[in-house]
Formats: C-alpha cells, structure tokens, sequence
C-alpha cells in the first residue's frame, strides 16, 4: 500500500503541473503524507486518475511515443484489412506467435496485455489493481469530498474496471475476477486467483457497467472525452453483443474446453442480445431508440461529407467518445504522419499501411453493381491487374461508395493541395515536367494502396510526435450496426430500417432483407480500419475460413501515362501467409503466469 501512496505522490508532482501553477504538494511534508491525504484532495485524485485514463488504452497503443506503430495498427494486419509496408514479418497471425507465448517469452503478439510489457512495465492487473485501489478509497476513506465528485469519480473507476476486464476477455476468454486490493503481506497461496467462466467474465463486465451507470446517469455527459454515461452504454452495447455472437456461434469454436474457460453456453445468448440492444436503444433516435441521446448521424454520400466523422470529432453530432492529444511529450496523436500518403509537405513516414486489390472490389457502386465488377458491370475488376492497358482511376471508381475514397487513398489523391503520386514508374514517352518519374517511395513500397481512414485530412499534422488532432473512439455508426445485427438474432426490433439508415447515409442502395451476409457485409464496409474486423471475424467463428494460408491477396503498384493521367495497373502476390488455427480464437496464458499462478488453467491447444 505504501507503494501504491508513494506512485500517487510521484505521479501527482508530474501531472498537477499541469493543472495549476500552485501544486497543493508545495506545502505539504512527502515524507509524512498518509492515505487521508491523498484521497480527501481533488487535485491529487484528479492526478490519479488522469494516470488510470492513460493506462486504459480505448484504443491499441495509441500513444504513439512510447508504444510504436506496429502494434496501433495490429488489428488491421491480423485480419485481412490491410499489411504494414515497414515490415517483412507483420503478419502477427496464428500460432508462430502464439506459442512463443506458452514457451516463456511474454512480448511477441501485439494484442498480448496480460502483462502488457511496452507499458512502461505495467501489466493488466497492475492497472487493476490501481482502479480498485480508487473504488475502495472512494468507498471508504474519502470524508471531505464533495457527493457529486465522489459519485464521478466512482462511476469512471467502475467503468474501467469494465473495459479492462472486456479487453482481456476478447483475447483470453474467462479470467480471473479480482475486485479487492490484495494484501500482498498474505501469502502466496492467498493471493492466487483462478480462471472465471467466460460467462461470468462477461456477466461481470455488464453488472460494472451497470454499475457505473448509478453513479453516473444523473451527471453531465457533455464531454465526449471524459466517461459519461452515454460512453458507458456504447461498450456495453459493444461487449454484450460479443457475449450473445460467442455464445451463438458456441458449436462453431473448434476446440471446446470443459471448464467452460472459453466460449458461452448458446442457451445464454438471448440474455446477453437483450442488454446489448437495450443499451442500444438508450443512444439511438427514435423509432430505433429512445431519442434522448444528443447524437446523429452526419451526412455522407460524398467522400469529403464521410471525412467530417474523422476530420472534426469534436463537433461531430455523431462522435459519442473521442481522445484528446496535447502534441507534445508522449501525448501526440501520430495517425497523420503514419497513415497519410507522402507528398513534398509530409516529410515523415506516410502510407504505412498498404492494402489489396481484393479490398478495392469489397465496395460496391452506388447503383447498386457489385465492387467486384467494373462500374459498367461489362467484366471483373480482377482482370484489370497486368493486363497491360491504362485506366483513368477517377472514372473508374468515380461511381463507389463514398466510405471507399474516403478511406483508402490511391493515385489523385489530394492532401495539402498537393496530389500524392503512388506510381513506380512512367511509361516510355510520357513523361512529363509536372510529374515525378516515380512517387514517393513510402507511397508504392509493396502495394500503392493505403488505409488512411483515422486520419485527419483538414488540418493533418505530419511531423513525429506533435499530432494534437482529437481521435473518434466510439461513434454512433457502430451502434446502428450492433442493434442491427442484434435485432436479427432476436427477431425483433428494427434491424433492417436500422441497417439501411447507414445505407442511405452513404448514398447506397437500401438492403431487402436483413440476414447475417448483409450484417457482416455491412459492418466490414462501415466499420473498416475502425479495429472491428478481427473481433467480428473471431466472435463469429468464421475466422479461420476467411484468414487461412489459401487466401492470397493481391498487392498493386501503378505505372503511369503522364500525359494522359491514366495508370497500367501491376499486380504481386502479397507477402505474408495468413494462418489462423483453430486454437486461435483464443490467445494462450502465457508461461510465466502459470508457473507464478498454478490455479490458472491453459487455453485450449497450447
């Protein structure tokens, strides 16, 4: 405990600077501060918990300073979205990471947070014991505090509980449930915790965020990033669909365990849909909702209309919980130097991650003629790739849905009034002075295709470390698709009108039927880049169909006809090998944990 008062003190004397010019530590003698002091003083509470919102990761290392592109950028990788063009050996997938570790080393998955070893050393359950830390001194300790503040702070700590124990439950499945502060005076055999259900996982997750909700249903929720209660509804509308998805899609998981570790009993998914779509109905308009959520959705059949959801979070009608970044020190947001294609005003980095000609063709034409055809349906866009002829890129895909050149960038595209060029050559006899012979060579390494969608492209901010643009962490297009796809597996509600809201939004032709290919269809095109995809794929139980060695996709690089503006399009087979076994579902325990806790039990198949 002392440790943990001391850490408060260090923490507070580093953050509070911050706050105020005056630091209430000034005047006060370290060596004698006790718990009473700590938490009866707002200012020091606020330093605590200003570290806990730090650790809690909304999104996958995106603290860039300290955590490193790769692992931000994970997901897209591990499922089929996209590759990163800096590495040879990004393709994190499957068990040639996985056994590593099971075989005593802790640090090679980029999704590993059980002990979470880039985090300045912190691990999952020191961050948990951190929160109940706060929600036992705020139950207990704290007499001079205001009620209201008392209550905040609370709900907040409650909700982290929450979202931690979600983010361990979608890589582990059942964990252990600690909600005391261990006395680490007890002895060894005291302090260890087994393995919850993955049931009782997710039941603990809705009951702390329900929870959460009666501290903070009655308090202000007009900061998008400060915990609110609207912020609580969106992840439990998020984490009860997962539940109700494991428990439906129970008989499709390979390989079952007998302690119930992994995986939900199918007879409990009606229950888990119900408090998904409940908590759905609470931010979503009527007829679909309550209406008493201030969101809606934005415009979007026009690419510049669908950038304003990640341009300018802050004032967006539909951001329900974005992040803040102060551009300096470890807090910069580095998703416009990283993802935005190289041009002359882009010195850094840019296009890191490419994508495949497979994912050009999972975008539809707004008549209605599917992504895998050209846009007058006379053949597949497949056969374009080496067939030695030019094309005019923009009348090409002039007709796609909006959410594609809103996401993906290829040749033509604009950033700072500048074009970005992503071609590796100029054809013979073309040349011309207002076009370099080749493209930045960020832009066309392995494939001249790349995600771009977090970014900013008003006001992008591309030199390392000084990113102070605002980032969309929840937003209502998701919840349209959880009631969606929820209201299909309950047959009630209004999950197709739900499901065509997002359609006319984008200027798309409306769905006839809702069933779960349109669902999944729509949530890849929608939620794209958005760190969903993998977890869909998994929850699902699909995905070692559609991540498996067979599925090549097809990287491209572009020759261009300066003159004429037109591109012979190059096809290469990608580079990495997809493997998803059947043990994967799950990520392994790692080694030293069992050897630390011998009650755990190891997840199927390692």
């Amino acid at each position: 405990m002392k440790k943990t008062i001391y850490n408060i003190i260090l923490m507070a004397m580093a953050v509070l600077g911050n706050f105020s010019c005056e630091s209430p530590l000034d005047s006060t003698d370290l060596g004698v501060i006790t718990e009473d002091v700590v938490w009866n003083d707002e200012d020091l509470i606020n330093a605590y918990f200003a570290d806990l919102y730090d650790q809690s990761e909304w999104k996958r290392h995106i603290d860039f300073y300290n955590q490193g592109f790769l692992g931000r950028y994970a997901l897209w990788s591990l499922s089929d979205e996209s590759d990163c063009r800096s590495s040879t050996t990004n393709r994190w997938t499957g068990v040639g990471q996985a056994t590593s570790l099971v075989s005593g080393h802790d640090t090679d998955h980029p999704l590993q947070i059980w002990t979470r070893p880039q985090d300045n050393n912190s691990t999952a359950w020191e961050l948990l014991r951190a929160i109940n830390e706060a929600i036992y001194q705020l139950e207990n300790s704290a007499e001079n505090l205001s009620f209201d503040y008392s209550e905040y702070r609370l709900g907040e700590a409650h909700f982290m509980r929450a979202f931690l124990y979600f983010r361990l439950a979608r890589l582990y499945g059942g964990v252990p449930i600690i909600t005391e502060v261990q006395d680490v005076s007890e002895s060894f055999e005291n302090l260890q915790v087994a393995r919850s259900t993955e049931e009782a996982t997710y039941d603990f997750i809705s009951d702390e965020l329900d929870e959460a909700l009666l501290y903070l249903e009655d308090k202000d929720a007009s900061d998008k990033s400060r915990i609110n209660k609207w912020i609580v509804y969106a992840i439990k509308s998020r984490a009860m669909l997962y539940a109700g998805s494991i428990a439906e899609n129970n008989d499709l998981l390979p390989l079952k365990d007998p302690n119930d570790l992994v995986g939900i009993d199918p007879s409990q998914a009606t229950r888990f849909y119900q408090k998904s779509i409940d908590a759905s109905m609470k931010l979503l308009p009527q007829p679909y909702g309550l209406g008493e959520a201030p969101f809606s959705l934005l415009p979007g059949s026009t690419v510049s209309d669908y950038r304003m959801i990640f341009d300018n979070p802050e004032n967006s009608s539909e951001c329900i919980m974005l992040q803040q970044f102060d551009g300096i020190t470890n807090k910069a947001n580095d998703d416009d130097v990283l993802l935005l294609p190289r041009v002359a005003e882009h010195p850094n980095w840019g296009a890191m991650m490419n994508t495949h000609w497979e994912v050009v063709q999972w975008f539809d034409y707004t008549n209605g003629i599917s992504g895998t055809r050209l846009p007058d349906d006379s053949g597949d866009l497949a056969d374009l790739v080496d067939d030695g002829n030019f094309y005019d890129l923009n009348s090409l895909f002039e007709n796609k849905d909006p959410r594609f050149r809103a996401s993906i960038a290829l040749p033509g595209f604009e950033l700072k009034d500048e074009l970005a060029w992503f071609h590796d050559a100029t054809a013979e006899g073309t040349e011309s002075p207002d076009v370099p012979k080749q493209g930045a060579k960020q832009n066309h390494i392995h494939s001249a295709i790349c995600v771009y969608k977090p970014a900013h492209t008003d006001n992008p901010v591309t030199y390392r470390y000084e990113g102070n643009n605002p980032t969309n962490i929840l937003r209502l297009g998701e919840i349209y698709m959880n009631y969606a796809e929820v209201s299909l597996a309950l047959g009630q509600g209004e999950g197709l009108n739900a499901l065509n809201e997002i359609r006319t939004r984008a200027g798309m032709p409306l769905y006839t039927e809702l069933n779960i290919e349109n669902v999944r269809n729509e949530r890849r095109i929608e939620l794209f880049a958005e760190d969903h995809r993998y977890f869909d794929l998994q929850r699902w139980r699909i995905a070692q169909d559609v991540l498996t060695p067979e599925t090549k996709s097809t990287n491209v690089n572009f020759t261009i006809d300066a003159i004429n503006m037109t591109f012979q399009i190059k096809g290469s087979e990608e580079r990495f090998t997809r493997i998803f076994e059947p043990e994967d579902y799950y990520l392994p325990i790692p080694l030293t944990e069992i050897q630390a806790n011998d009650v755990l039990v190891q997840n199927p198949g390692f």
